[in-house]
Order: structure tokens, then C-alpha cells, then sequence
């Protein structure tokens, strides 16, 4: 769940009961009935239904999601126990759709919202810094991120500043 409030944080008791209700993974779409995208202006719409419809055939059959690309989910912990993730990247939930130990998935409809404050990835501009000065520099192609003594800072994420 994102911290921006596109995510609307009321859907969250309705995410937790499809999980106590035996799902193994509850997902927020905008992409099922009664489901929305809010404000997004076309091409964000199209580029969005283009990324979804192009996860379709590594989707595992039987455990599809309309939405797989969405930030906002619950999951069983038993489902992904073990299981290495990439460290980069920011689509875990179509990973997670890809290689977890998934029985069944229930998708609960959501209307994303606008971003409540900073943009979708830190810039100089909205956080002060620069992505280079981050500890480890956060860049995994990066020599210092890939120094064995430096692989603990590469996966650190510096406290940004508020507002």
C-alpha cells in the first residue's frame, strides 16, 4: 500500500476479510467491476491497460489478476515464505503472482485516487538530494552498491524529508 493515499486505506478491512475468509491473496484492482482509475489522463490509461495485458501470458492460469500491477495487496505469509525476490524493481505483486505458492486469489474493487503529496519516485527537486549522494547510492549497476561491504546500504532507502 502506497503512503500517497492513491491507495484508499478503507478498502483495507475488506482485503483482511477475503484473507480470513481463506484467500491466499487479496488485491485491490481498479481493473474489476466497480473498480476505477480515477483521474488518469488517456495515455497514462493506455499505457497502464498495454502493461497489464502484456503480464497475461506469464500469469499463472487459474490465478490471474486483472490487476497485477497495483501496489495495494494483502498476502498469506506461507505463500512467499522462502522465496528470494528481486531486490529492484517496483512490480512485487506480479512477482509474487508469478512465484508464489498461490491457491487462490480474490480481487477487491478500488478507485485509485490522485497522489495526496510527492511524485511516484524521488527526484532532487521534491526530496533536496540527489539519487547518487543516497547511502550505497541505491543504484545496483553502481560500483559502491556493488562492493560486498557496501551490499547492506544498497538496500537501505533514506528518511526523506516530509512536505
Amino acid at each position: 500500500m502506497d503512503a500517497d493515499l492513491q491507495h484508499p486505506p478503507e478498502v483495507l478491512p475488506r482485503l483482511i476479510s477475503a484473507i480470513l475468509a481463506g484467500n491466499d491473496l487479496a488485491i485491490g484492482s481498479r481493473y474489476i467491476e466497480g473498480g476505477r482509475l480515477g483521474q488518469w489522463n488517456p495515455v497514462r490509461k493506455f499505457l497502464s491497460a498495454a502493461a497489464v495485458w502484456a503480464t497475461w501470458p506469464i500469469q499463472r492460469a487459474g490465478m490471474r489478476a486483472r490487476d497485477p500491477m497495483t501496489g495495494f495487496f494483502l498476502i498469506r505469509r506461507e505463500c512467499i515464505e522462502g522465496i528470494e525476490f528481486q531486490p529492484s524493481g517496483f512490480k512485487l505483486l506480479l512477482e509474487i503472482l508469478v512465484r508464489a505458492r498461490l491457491r487462490s486469489v480474490k480481487e477487491v474493487p478500488i478507485s485509485f485516487g490522485l497522489r495526496a503529496r510527492a511524485p511516484a519516485r524521488p527526484t532532487s527537486k521534491w526530496a533536496g538530494i540527489t539519487p547518487s549522494s543516497w547511502p550505497g547510492s541505491m543504484r545496483r549497476d553502481s560500483a559502491s552498491a556493488s562492493a560486498p561491504e557496501n551490499k547492506a546500504a544498497a538496500r537501505t532507502f533514506p528518511v526523506l524529508p516530509a512536505g
